[in-house]
């Protein structure tokens, strides 16, 4: 698959032949066929491919990595919240951080916890996105953990 075909597969109307044509880009051997293919599963909503989609996370392609926990972040299922958490726990900064986002996104409570303890990390960029990420969420540990931030030098 071209990579534009799978760019323009994101802004068709999703039917069957749209996902299997995306399914297919998702396993291309060309990373950036790869890359938009994710992106337009995410872009459509088709959280069926989302343990398609999952599976990229550990892409050798940097982009396809970004591009999958994107992807997962505006799908609803549980596969991908469970790789968003999972990604959200992840040695490279980046997919962590854009993990941290998908999950401040889904707003789901069982992900506070891990959301909390981001807002912790040692590293400043990671905080931020995870502050930013808890922001909506309505519980007093969220308060106590902005109060902590306020702070932070």
């Amino acid at each position: 698959m071209v990579h534009r075909q799978a760019r323009a597969l994101g802004q068709c109307a999703p039917d069957a032949r749209v996902t299997a044509a995306l399914l297919r880009g998702l396993a291309d051997g060309a990373p950036w066929a790869r890359y938009y293919a994710a992106q337009s599963v995410g872009r459509l909503g088709l959280d069926d491919a989302a343990a398609h989609v999952a599976r990229l996370v550990l892409d050798p392609a940097g982009q396809v990595r970004g591009a999958a926990v994107e992807a997962l972040s505006h799908l609803r299922g549980q596969v991908a919240h469970d790789a968003l958490r999972a990604s959200a726990l992840s040695e490279e900064p980046d997919v962590r951080r854009a993990a941290l986002i998908g999950l401040g996104i889904a707003k789901r409570p069982e992900s506070l916890p891990l959301l909390l303890s981001a807002a912790s990390s040692p590293e400043a960029a990671t905080r931020l996105v995870a502050l930013s990420a808890i922001a909506e969420f309505r519980s007093s540990r969220v308060l106590a953990a902005l109060a902590r931030a306020a702070a932070d030098p």
